[in-house]
C-alpha cells in the first residue's frame, strides 16, 4: 500500500511539474530533431522509465516467484515425509503420545 501511495505521489508532482513547464523544445537526437511541449517531454521520459525499470526489475521477480515455487514443493514434500514417519512410529508404538494438535 505504502509503495502505491509514493508512486501515486510522483505521478501527481510529475505531471504538475510537467503543467507547469509547457513551453515548446526543440529535441535532437544524432540525425532527428522534434519540436514538441516540455510537458509531453517531461511525461514521455517519466513514462519510458518507469517502463525500463519495469523491464530490468522483471528478471528478480521471476526469480523470486520460482523460488518460492521450489519452497513450497519443498515444505509440502517435507510435511508428507513427517507424517509418513509419524504413522510408521504409531505403527511400531500404538501406545505412545502424539503431537499433532
Amino acid at each position: 500500500m505504502g509503495l502505491l501511495l509514493l508512486g501515486l505521489l510522483v505521478a501527481i508532482f510529475t505531471a504538475l511539474f510537467a503543467l507547469q513547464n509547457n513551453e515548446s523544445v526543440t529535441v535532437r537526437f544524432l540525425v532527428w530533431e522534434l519540436d514538441l511541449s516540455l510537458a509531453l517531454l517531461i511525461l514521455g521520459a517519466t513514462v519510458l522509465g518507469a517502463m525500463l525499470y519495469l523491464v530490468a526489475s522483471l528478471g528478480g521477480l521471476w526469480r523470486h516467484a520460482r523460488e518460492a515455487r521450489e519452497l513450497a514443493k519443498l515444505v509440502e514434500s517435507q510435511g508428507a515425509r513427517i507424517r509418513e514417519l509419524e504413522s510408521q512410529s504409531h505403527e511400531r508404538h500404538p501406545s505412545a503420545p502424539t503431537c499433532i494438535p
